[in-house]
């Protein structure tokens, strides 16, 4: 059988598209189109759609280890603009907001769509993180909620989900990770996870460009970022449409034990960077090799010099001394784990290197913006 012609092809999209303008409110679609209304209330005019049938999966059970729920309940997080959210208030000081949601019956999924709050301050970020199964600890590649005026819809892409399900079972977690403030709150008004494409566009979320206006998104690109190229996307596995800058590197040097005001290992070296540079965190490689890739390096402030960066799981473990980030940024000394610094270079970028855990290095600070 031949192929379609170009015309027909055309013809046949038209027709489609013809369909899904003169819908009416209960979102008839062509069988070959899927539309599944997320929003409660009296709204009519809200849904996910895409090409193709696609499966939504909703959160089984929810809970709180740190922090205060005042309101809500699973059930607040199965749609959205219903008036019903689970509220989280921040603890004081120290792990003050961690909120688990698993998901059940899961085969596969491609994103994951929020409808979400976080009233906190400046240099408070949430960070999302799914449970690596094969590692055993949580992924936290996924972007940071920063503070937010309004409700808005967060989208992210997951590229590596058979490494997120363990017998059709997935788990989410909404961490804070600096020291909390009571006052801080975190409102969950929807959470799913999706296999298959699907955009959600309402009046608080333009589709194309992730914003209504940059308070309301602050993750998303500015206009002048996608016009003059800067824009990149953050994580291996997602993306939050943030812009990836260099900071610079901390003035102090130290062995990779990492620890400040309480916390340890990478936590720690998140907080030592933002006390360094407001906002920023250590560095991970993917984030190095974007800004290489991206920006023009002789502009950038401390390009130069060695400095410790984040680069994830071990490199072979069952090697007698795993480069494994000197083990979580725990490990201080020669010995038992290795770790990478990157030695920059304005000319080609630079290189990664391993050694031993003991190394006094700088660390290098990365902020999302």
């Amino acid at each position: 059988m031949k192929s379609p012609t170009p015309i027909l092809l055309c013809i046949v999209i038209l027709v489609a598209l013809a369909t899904l303008v003169s819908s009416d409110s209960e979102w008839t679609r062509p069988d070959t189109i899927s539309c599944t209304k997320i929003f409660g209330g009296s709204d009519t005019d809200y849904c996910t759609d895409g090409s193709g049938e696609s499966t939504t999966y909703l959160p089984h059970n929810i809970s709180t280890i740190n922090g205060v729920v005042v309101v809500g309940d699973n059930n607040s997080l199965i749609a959205a603009k219903d008036d019903d959210v689970y509220n989280i208030s921040e603890a004081n000081g120290a792990n003050p907001l961690t909120t688990h949601i698993n998901f059940t019956g899961v085969t596969d999924f491609n994103s994951m769509l929020f409808r979400l709050v976080y009233q906190g301050g400046s240099g408070h970020e949430i960070e999302i993180c799914l449970w690596e199964y094969d590692d055993n600890a949580w992924e936290c590649e996924y972007g940071h909620i920063t503070d937010m005026e309004d409700f808005a819809f967060v989208n992210v892409n997951v590229y590596d989900a058979t490494d997120h399900i363990s017998d059709g079972v997935v788990s989410l977690r909404f961490n804070h990770i600096q020291n909390g403030i009571q006052s801080h709150d975190l409102c969950l008004d929807y959470v799913s996870l999706i296999d298959g494409f699907s955009t959600v566009t309402n009046s608080e979320h333009d589709a194309m460009t992730g914003r209504d206006n940059e308070s309301n998104h602050p993750w998303a690109a500015t206009k002048a970022d996608m016009e003059n190229g800067t824009w990149l996307r953050t994580g291996e596995g997602g993306s939050n449409n943030q812009s990836i800058n260099f900071s610079g590197k901390t003035t102090a040097t130290q062995n990779a034990n990492l620890a400040w005001e309480g916390l340890t290992g990478y936590r720690a070296g998140d907080a030592i960077c933002n006390t360094n540079y407001t906002n920023s965190h250590l560095c991970t490689f993917h984030e190095i090799k974007q800004i290489m890739v991206h920006q023009n390096l002789t502009n950038l402030n401390g390009w130069t010099g060695d400095a410790w960066i984040a680069t994830g799981a071990a490199k072979y473990s069952p090697a007698d001394t795993p480069v494994n980030d000197c083990n979580g940024f725990t490990h201080g000394s020669a010995g038992s784990y290795l770790g990478n610094w990157w030695t920059f270079d304005t000319t080609d970028g630079g290189k990664g290197k391993a050694g031993h855990c003991g190394n006094s290095l700088a660390l290098a600070c990365c902020k999302n913006e």
